[in-house]
């Protein structure tokens, strides 16, 4: 089975290669992505067809929400003062904290 932290590896790597943007789940023009279709490519990647490719967004999301101080992922993302760096950072807590969490569940 696949790890939300391994999900949230693959999103940051989508990220790094598309680059990031705002109030847009892609840009077409560019190939950008936002933080919730970086979640969508890694778990559609990494689990369908053997799961709902939602499953995956939703385990990465419960550990990136409760990480920020936002009444949603999209609305923290598209924030006017959000840069690229703080998804990362965001994405790279994620994983440390899914790790933990993983370590103690399983």
């Amino acid at each position: 089975m696949v790890t939300t932290s391994t999900l949230l590896e693959s999103a940051k790597d989508h990220l790094l290669a598309r680059g990031w943007t705002q109030h847009r789940f892609m840009r077409r023009e560019t190939g950008e992505i936002c933080l919730m279709r970086a979640l969508f490519l890694a778990s559609r990647d990494l689990t369908w067809p053997s799961r709902p490719v939602y499953h995956g967004v939703a385990e990465c999301v419960a550990v990136l929400q409760s990480l920020v101080n936002s009444a949603s992922l999209q609305d923290w993302n598209d924030d006017e003062t959000r840069r690229p760096e703080d998804v990362l950072r965001l994405l790279d807590v994620g994983i440390e904290a899914a790790d933990v969490q993983e370590l103690f569940t399983h």
